[in-house]
């Protein structure tokens, strides 16, 4: 997987292969700038990959519905940010 912000800068990510298991739990650790965030970014959708492509389930993500694709995964970000309102609004914000 090959993931560029802007045309002039270098790959956040480049030459990225990474298989999960069904039912598995991944903890993305690493020094500021490793592409933990990009990785997360990709699966997405929030960025889109130069090269390669992102599967869930054996499907490419591009072809999911961005609703249905972000309401299959689940992401616990360090710094989290939670909005006024209950805990409950926090958890699911549409309801």
């Amino acid at each position: 997987l090959v993931v560029r912000y802007l045309p002039t800068l270098p790959p956040a990510l480049d030459g990225l292969s990474l298989v999960v298991g069904e039912g598995e739990h991944v903890g993305l650790c690493g020094r500021t700038g490793a592409g933990k965030s990009t990785v997360v970014a990709a699966l997405l959708r929030l960025v889109e990959a130069e090269a390669g492509r992102v599967l869930l389930y054996g499907v490419d993500v591009r072809a999911v519905p961005l609703s249905r694709l972000r309401a299959s995964v689940g992401v616990l970000l360090q710094r989290p940010f939670l909005a006024s309102g209950t805990v409950r609004e926090n958890l699911d914000p549409v309801g």
